[in-house]
């Protein structure tokens, strides 16, 4: 088996005698043709998978920023705490609210019970 050198040496020579000879270049267009197709295929998919990878990565600091985010804020104490709200006003205009639809809504149930159906 030929040394390293010596391998690299035939292979400039045949590459050079390739290139001088048109016969040699036309056959090897076609291969190379062929060649830079699969590799063109080849890259477009590393990059792909390349892209998923840090699509994923960007997706969980995403949801991990937007789950622990405002929970740091508050405990760094970087966003002030909101004011408890007052909700028994609310609460309680929203019961009076309910109680006169249901008024209003047992009324007119009343109203058709008792109507003449006769006519």
């Amino acid at each position: 088996m030929p040394s390293k050198a010596t391998a690299a040496k035939a292979g400039a020579k045949g590459a050079a005698k390739l290139v001088r000879s048109r016969t040699g270049r036309r056959a090897a267009r076609s291969g190379a043709k062929a060649t830079w197709f699969v590799g063109k295929k080849v890259a477009k998919r590393e990059a792909r998978k390349r892209a998923r990878r840090y699509r994923d990565a960007a997706t969980t600091a995403w949801s991990a920023v937007s789950i622990y985010g405002p929970m740091a804020a508050d405990a760094l104490g970087l966003v002030e705490r909101p004011k408890p709200q007052r909700r028994s006003p609310a609460f309680l205009a929203g019961i009076a609210a309910g109680a006169a639809a249901g008024a209003a809504a047992g009324a007119g149930g009343m109203h058709l019970a008792r109507r003449n159906r006769t006519a």
